[in-house]
């Protein structure tokens, strides 16, 4: 993925945990994808310097 794909799909996960109630059987999965998503962008970041 792109730094901007990732930084999308970063936003994008952001929202749906912001949007969606604590309680919501998906909450799990969604947090560790965006924690996996940042993870992947800062790697990414670090790749560039």
């Amino acid at each position: 993925m792109t730094n901007q794909q990732l930084k999308n799909k970063i936003a994008q996960l952001e929202q749906w945990l912001f949007d969606n109630a604590s309680e919501h059987e998906a909450r799990p999965q969604i947090e560790t994808d965006l924690r996996k998503a940042k993870e992947q962008l800062a790697n990414l970041n670090n790749e560039r310097k």
